[in-house]
């Protein structure tokens, strides 16, 4: 019976069986060689799967680099632009608060004054006599700045030498306001915010006029101007805080005894000073010991109180510097404290 032949083993991958030394390969060898093939071709395919899976990698990255930053920028911008709206909210709601501070102030006036009339005239107890004596012993208004002239003059004029100075001193003008008569000698700078704010911005600009560089206060004066045709001087102006009207009148009382300390002793060595107001009264010092003490209870209760062992270890006598004291009055001053009735 006729044998059919086996037909020869092939390598793989190969087009044709391989031979070594004329031999037909075992299958043990054609098995190696399948396995080295697969091998190498699996290594080839994985390297240029990671190559490429490496290339997508890193263009994911630079995309969302791009898009993280885009999209941060954008949220930064809208974060700013949400700041600027608050910010403009902020301040027009400050603006009207100044506005709504300064219309409370005007009708606080208003109603002071509407409250004071009503008292006198819906009170038989309550008399102009008593309202003054309030006015006099008044605590100081901290939130403004007086402003006087020795002679009168137009508010207009007196306005533009403040607006200068303070303009200068980086005070904006929606910070402060002008108060007072067209034409006159007082006025009054009223600063704007809330009491605590006010009263900084007023001590401020108070201490804005003093130059530390010479120990001096700033001489402010208004510009030359016309009257009824003719050319008029410039004008001083004083400007200072707030102080109550026996403030004002004790400061005086102790300047003008100081005066006469000197006029009685010419020559003394020793430092002669008046003190500030303190509850109503006023001490004039000799070498730092006290030797009277002025004090104004009322416009027409101005008492002086000696300590006649001071005075006389100073070598100053009571009718001396009685003599002394009254003959330094200005006229303004003289009528209060002829009033006044001094017990010296």
């Amino acid at each position: 019976m006729a044998t059919l032949a086996r037909p020869p083993k092939r390598a793989f991958g190969s087009g044709s069986a391989t031979q070594v030394d004329g031999q037909e390969p075992t299958y043990e060898e054609i098995i190696e060689r399948f396995e080295d093939t697969l091998t190498s071709r699996i290594e080839d395919h994985g390297e240029k799967l990671l190559k490429t899976f490496s290339e997508a990698n890193a263009k994911l990255k630079t995309e969302m680099a791009k898009t993280t930053i885009t999209t941060v920028r954008a949220a930064c911008e809208a974060q700013s632009k949400k700041i600027d709206k608050i910010e403009q909210d902020l301040a027009a709601t400050n603006s009207r608060v100044d506005t709504h501070e300064r219309e409370i102030q005007i009708l606080k006036d208003g109603l002071s004054e509407a409250q004071k009339a009503l008292r006198l005239a819906s009170s038989t107890k309550v008399t102009e006599k008593e309202l003054d004596a309030e006015q006099f012993v008044r605590p100081a208004d901290l939130t403004i700045l007086k402003v006087n002239t020795p002679s009168p003059c137009p508010k207009g004029l007196v306005f533009e030498s403040v607006q200068e100075w303070l303009q200068a001193k980086q005070f904006a003008d929606d910070k402060w306001t002008f108060q007072g008569p067209s034409e006159g000698m007082r006025w009054t700078i009223q600063f704007v915010g809330t009491e605590g704010l006010a009263a900084t911005l007023s001590k401020s600009a108070n201490q804005s006029l003093f130059d530390k560089s010479t120990g001096k206060w700033t001489d402010m004066y208004t510009k030359t101007w016309e009257k009824e045709g003719e050319k008029q001087a410039a004008v001083r102006i004083y400007i200072g805080p707030d102080k109550s009207d026996q403030n004002i009148l004790l400061e005086r009382l102790g300047k003008r005894m100081v005066a006469a300390v000197r006029t009685c002793i010419p020559n003394i060595s020793k430092p002669v000073r008046a003190t500030r107001p303190d509850e109503g009264a006023v001490y004039v010092t000799i070498n730092g010991l006290p030797v009277l003490t002025i004090v104004a209870p009322a416009r027409d209760g101005v008492r002086v109180a000696y300590d006649d062992g001071a005075l006389e270890e100073s070598g100053l006598d009571r009718a001396g510097l009685s003599e002394a004291f009254e003959s330094k009055a200005p006229p303004t001053l003289k009528a209060k404290i002829e009033a006044a009735k001094f017990s010296f």
